[in-house]
């Protein structure tokens, strides 16, 4: 006989290892091999587990695990590097956001159990991605005319309006944990949680403040943030009186916007001809 194509191979020794799967004591499968794309398993264990731990249908577990095996294989045929200082500056960042530093962020993973090192590969595989992400889109992209944002700007005009009163509760806290707490359940009350209802005027707040309430809708909390010794998060209960701002005035949020959309639809449509090439075998449908 002569030699076995090494796809084919690979394939076989693949087909083959479904037969070794686990089986529980009523019959039923509870592990084995669901799909090969491009040479890479999926096994029926990560489909059922990726569907319960974010509570989507099978279906859509599948369309994402297939989704991140063909990004993974584009970033391993890309060669994008990441050393260990670009995972550590993203780490800071994260901490940032947090309102932490970067020793705090690493006890707070601790104390969660997180083990630092597997926290750091799978940043490192992030960071990957979006380096990839970034490629894809500089390619694939055409940049924003002028006519574009005017006809964005005219198509959306709520997302660049501000309203003239916000009827708020501000709820603050020297304990972070305590106001992620209060986002996650509304109804949660705490002695170490001060709140107070207000009407504010929008010309009074602080921009960054304002811009940060104009991106929540109401009846939603804005992200938490820092104001001097205390972190706060504001409910919005009501915009009165809204208001559009200048285009001029809003240029560059209008463009930034538009070529936003601009990379999510050509990293879309890259990788959906990435997936209409590979090759998929279904083994056995979930």
């Amino acid at each position: 006989m002569g030699r076995i194509n090494s796809k084919i191979y690979k394939t076989i020794c693949l087909l083959f290892l479904l037969s070794a799967s686990l089986w529980a004591k009523d019959g039923k499968i509870i592990d084995g091999i669901s799909f090969i794309i491009n040479d890479e398993p999926i096994t029926l264990y990560e489909v059922y587990k990726y569907s319960k731990a974010f509570n989507i249908p099978i279906n859509q577990a599948v369309d994402i695990l297939i989704q991140k095996k063909v990004e993974d294989r584009e970033v391993k045929l890309s060669n994008i590097r990441v050393d260990s200082y670009d995972v550590e500056e993203e780490m800071k960042k994260i901490a940032e956001k947090n309102g932490l530093t970067l020793d705090e962020f690493k006890d707070l993973l601790e104390k969660k159990g997180i083990d630092i090192e597997e926290y750091k590969e799978e940043l490192k595989d992030k960071i990957k991605k979006e380096k990839l992400f970034k490629k894809i889109a500089s390619a694939n992209m055409r940049k924003a005319t002028e006519e574009d944002l005017k006809r964005y700007y005219k198509n959306n005009i709520n997302e660049f309006s501000i309203p003239r009163e916000i009827d708020i509760v501000e709820y603050s806290s020297s304990n972070k944990g305590e106001l992620l707490k209060l986002i996650s359940q509304p109804m949660y009350n705490s002695p170490e949680i001060e709140s107070s209802e207000k009407t504010i005027d929008a010309k009074k707040v602080h921009p960054k403040v304002l811009y940060i309430i104009s991106q929540t809708p109401e009846g939603k909390f804005t992200p938490i943030f820092k104001a001097g010794e205390k972190f706060v998060t504001l409910y919005v209960k009501k915009k009165k009186d809204m208001q559009a701002l200048p285009y001029e005035q809003v240029k560059d949020a209008v463009f930034a916007k538009v070529m936003k959309e601009r990379e999510k639809e050509a990293i879309r449509e890259y990788f959906e001809k990435i997936k209409a090439e590979a090759k998929i075998l279904v083994v056995r449908k979930p």
